[in-house]
């Protein structure tokens, strides 16, 4: 979702930049955008993934010891 969110904004801005759209419109639209993206951030859940099978838990109290995703750990376990 925050790929998508990220590109949309790129294009407003890129609008705004080339004067196809400013003003208040893009203006209010940008900070739209944005609340919709911290709102995403902020009630999303917490989800524990698996490395090897990428099975996904959510509503789980995630224990201390489980770091956060590490792309590179991902890879390496999944390669394999």
């Amino acid at each position: 979702m925050t790929g998508f969110i990220v590109v949309l904004a790129l294009a407003m801005a890129a609008a705004a930049i080339l004067d196809l759209a400013s003003g208040w419109p893009i203006l209010v639209a940008m900070v739209a955008l944005l609340i919709f993206d911290v709102a995403v951030l902020v009630l999303s859940d917490e989800m524990l993934t698996c490395y090897r099978c990428r099975s996904g838990y959510r509503g789980l109290a995630i224990a201390r010891y489980h770091r956060p995703w590490n792309r590179r750990t991902a890879a390496k376990c999944h390669r394999t």
